[in-house]
């Protein structure tokens, strides 16, 4: 290799370095390998493979590491099972006839065309139908993670804190008994919130700073993100979600600027609820 070259890579790589190693790009980088190491060997820590929902215990399919928590009965018998409904028709879940709607609760969409947008994580269950099963369920289990590690550190930045106090935040919300207890519904809630806030601020410094198609699309996708809200487990969404919501609102309205750039990114979520 010629001097030059040797020379001209060298100055890419280090390039490269400074800008993988500023800021916190390296950890998010990170995240998203992990999501996606998941997501292709279709790990999760669901407990779906419990005995007596196994086609054979004594000889079953996949690979799983411990036992199955029976204690988590609401998962494998109601949540998971929903989702694979979904990944098999393609469309509503199977649900019994005696049982109360349950499209809100459970997050899927039953038919609207909003709720298509609305529901995207129980959208997206439909691609089991070109991809392998394995893979779309771990990439549904595991997406509020992901959405909390990328967001919740940069929602924590944009309302005057810092970065490493957004990723002890998200280590200390996704390790938090809650959600082991609840099979991660605390982290599902507060991290599609939080993405919504932080896309409603970043369209906030776009209106603010005369551009318009970006922020648009931001507002756009924040506004379905928090119309998720109402759905999860009400109580949780009035303690975890409203509080991040109204704290985006109000750092957003307590700015001194013009009203216009303030009212356009708070339009969407209104609009969409």
């Amino acid at each position: 290799m010629s001097p030059q070259m040797s020379s001209r890579l060298q100055s890419i790589s280090l390039h490269a370095w400074r800008w993988v190693s500023a800021s916190d790009r390296m950890a998010r980088m990170a995240v998203i390998a992990v999501y996606a190491f998941l997501v292709i060997t279709g790990a999760t820590t669901s407990s779906i493979g419990v005995a007596e929902l196994r086609q054979d215990p004594s000889h079953p399919e996949g690979y799983q590491i411990g036992s199955s928590s029976v204690i988590r009965s609401d998962e494998f018998n109601a949540f998971s099972p929903i989702a694979i409904s979904i990944m098999a028709t393609g469309a509503a879940p199977t649900t019994s006839y005696l049982a109360a709607p349950a499209d809100v609760v459970h997050r899927y969409p039953s038919g609207g065309f909003f709720e298509t947008f609305v529901y995207f994580d129980s959208t997206m269950l439909r691609a089991a139908a070109i991809l392998p099963d394995e893979m779309v369920f771990a990439a549904h289990w595991w997406l509020p993670a992901v959405a909390l590690f990328l967001f919740l550190p940069k929602w924590f930045e944009q309302v005057g804190s810092s970065r490493n106090m957004g990723w002890l935040a998200a280590f200390l919300i996704a390790l938090s008994p809650a959600a082991s207890w609840w099979t991660m519904m605390p982290i599902q809630l507060i991290a599609y919130t939080v993405a919504g806030s932080s896309l409603l601020l970043s369209a906030y410094c776009g209106f603010k700073s005369k551009r318009s198609a970006l922020p648009l699309l931001q507002s756009v996708v924040g506004g379905i993100l928090l119309a998720g809200i109402p759905s999860f487990y009400i109580p949780w969404s009035l303690v975890l979600g409203l509080p991040v919501l109204a704290a985006s609102a109000l750092w957003i309205l307590s700015r001194k600027d013009g009203w216009l750039p303030k009212l356009k990114p708070l339009a969407s979520p209104l609009v969409s609820h």
